[in-house]
């Protein structure tokens, strides 16, 4: 089993994803992830049968996290937050 390293810049992600809740990042990184799946469909009728039969998708990229979080959006608001924040403040 090989492993690729790609580097990807995860200052420039976090600096794009505030507010973002969890489910957005899982969703920013499902969509990133699934560009590669789609390349490889998108491939997979012009390759040799044996190749397809043994074909992956290639790892996820900068661009497709960029590409992402251009698709993706925050699904909370800044209010939400600061109605958390302060009950967080009062509350513990």
């Amino acid at each position: 089993s090989s492993t690729t390293t790609i580097a990807i810049d995860l200052d420039e992600a976090v600096a794009r994803t505030s507010g973002y809740s969890g489910s957005d990042l899982r969703s920013v990184c499902r969509y990133a992830e699934l560009a590669a799946v789609r390349e490889l469909i998108d491939r997979a009728p012009s390759m040799p049968e044996h190749e397809r039969l043994s074909a992956r998708p290639r790892a996820v990229t900068q661009n497709d996290i960029l590409l992402s979080l251009d698709k993706i959006s925050k699904s909370v608001d800044s209010g939400t937050i600061e109605n958390h924040e302060e009950w967080k403040r009062k509350f513990g």
